[in-house]
């Protein structure tokens, strides 16, 4: 999974319509595709990026028995995705009415702008560190810890602290498990 060059694309895809040429505006409106391989539209790259971290976060033995690859394979050109199209109003709130079919659970990768570089690519955005930092001294006292299984990174859980408030920063004190 990576960027397809115009050049090469051999079909565009726009809502129900496909096309074999290059459109001749609003590119980026459009997905792409060449034989065996898929680009979605870039409105959209950063929720499939979150959606796919909270799929292996959570279904990591599945995934890998099927193909141990498949996300190492993709995981740049997924921490790009994120990075490049960060969370909107759309996407937050079809977050919210997606947990309330999953008991509650929210997808932690929407809900916190900074843990899929915590815990997959090693970088945070400049948008989201600024975000994190202007509010680095406004812990309270009224803290809680939210338990992700598994940890990605390694075989314990992770631990972020949530600060009641400020749902922006954290992942409203949900507890995740499998």
């Amino acid at each position: 999974m990576s960027d397809i060059a115009d050049s090469q694309t051999t079909i565009w895809y726009y809502k129900t319509t496909e096309r074999s040429t290059p459109p001749p505006a609003g590119r980026d409106l459009y997905s792409e595709y060449v034989p065996a391989r898929f680009e979605p539209r870039e409105s959209v790259k950063g929720n499939i990026a979150r959606s796919l971290f909270y799929f292996y976060t959570m279904y990591r033995e599945q995934a890998d028995a099927e193909d141990p690859n498949f996300f190492l394979t993709m995981k740049s050109t997924l921490c790009d995705w994120h990075n490049l199209d960060p969370v909107d109003a759309r996407e937050w709130k079809r977050n919210q009415k997606i947990a309330v079919y999953q008991g509650g659970k929210h997808n932690p990768f929407v809900l916190d702008c900074s843990l899929v570089s915590r815990a997959y690519c090693n970088n945070i955005d400049q948008a989201c560190e600024t975000l994190v930092l202007s509010h680095a001294d406004d812990l309270s006292t009224d803290e809680r810890t939210m338990d992700i299984y598994p940890n990605p990174a390694v075989a314990s859980v992770l631990r972020d602290e949530c600060r009641q408030g400020q749902p922006d920063l954290c992942c409203g004190g949900h507890r995740y498990t499998r």
